[in-house]
């Protein structure tokens, strides 16, 4: 690509196991298809088991006033994804779904799923399995980072029964590699990627609940503040709305 300037990649994993997981190496994989269609990368990578994310206590105080009341870690996570270009996002498959650690910090980032501020983020996703549950654990973040207004532009399932052995090599090595590919070009190229199904429906029913009498004033009056500093908007998809 001709384009030489520089761009920043985070990559996130959580895996309890840290750089010995799996989940990891998946993700140095979709950095190393990053490196190999462009020079200038700046990467990064956070382990979310190093840090202290508490669960949600679901006290809504995120959506009625717009912060959350814990003293934690999670800000600070926060400002590092606004602060990259793209995001690599992975968790183990555990009873069909993500880890505990990716759990809780993704039911903290509610607000954002309702003032969505990822628009012009572009990220991969990658579930580790022993072979079940990936495509469950890939669709559940696509949705999840979609709603936060980034656009997925990938995703990689990596099945293995003993550390580093993929019972789908061919499949992980093809994967890995386009999703960096293809996680570079979208944020050099910045394209506005269709507007799924799933979250054109969650954004209808978004759009009921906030605009409910009495209840949606009470619950989600930091939501109507924010469309309405938003010049005014209607509540939009949070994908593919680039300000």
């Amino acid at each position: 690509m001709g384009d030489q300037r520089v761009i920043r990649i985070l990559a996130m994993v959580a895996s309890h196991t840290g750089k010995f997981s799996n989940t990891y190496r998946l993700a140095q994989a979709v950095l190393q298809g990053a490196r190999a269609a462009h020079p200038a990368i700046e990467e990064e990578f956070v382990f979310l088991s190093d840090h202290d994310v508490r669960p949600s206590t679901g006290c809504i105080t995120c959506l009625r006033k717009g912060y959350c009341p814990q003293q934690d870690d999670v800000p600070r996570l926060q400002e590092r994804i606004l602060a990259a270009d793209g995001i690599i996002f992975g968790s183990p498959v555990y009873m069909l779904h993500v880890s505990a650690q990716a759990k809780a910090f993704l039911d903290r980032c509610l607000g954002w799923a309702h003032r969505p501020p990822l628009q012009g983020k572009y990220v991969v996703t990658i579930a580790s399995s022993l072979g079940l549950g990936g495509d469950l654990v890939n669709g559940y973040l696509a949705q999840v980072w979609t709603s936060f207004g980034a656009q997925v532009v990938g995703s990689v399932e990596g099945q293995a029964i003993i550390k580093g052995m993929w019972l789908n090599r061919e499949q992980v090595l093809e994967e890995t590699a386009r999703a960096g590919r293809d996680l570079v070009r979208a944020i050099l190229e910045r394209p506005v990627l269709p507007v799924p199904d799933f979250e054109r429906e969650r954004f209808e029913r978004f759009r009921q609940l906030i605009h409910m009498p009495v209840v949606g004033a009470k619950l989600f009056r930091a939501d109507q503040e924010f469309w309405r500093q938003r010049e005014g908007r209607e509540p939009s998809h949070g994908a593919g709305q680039a300000d």
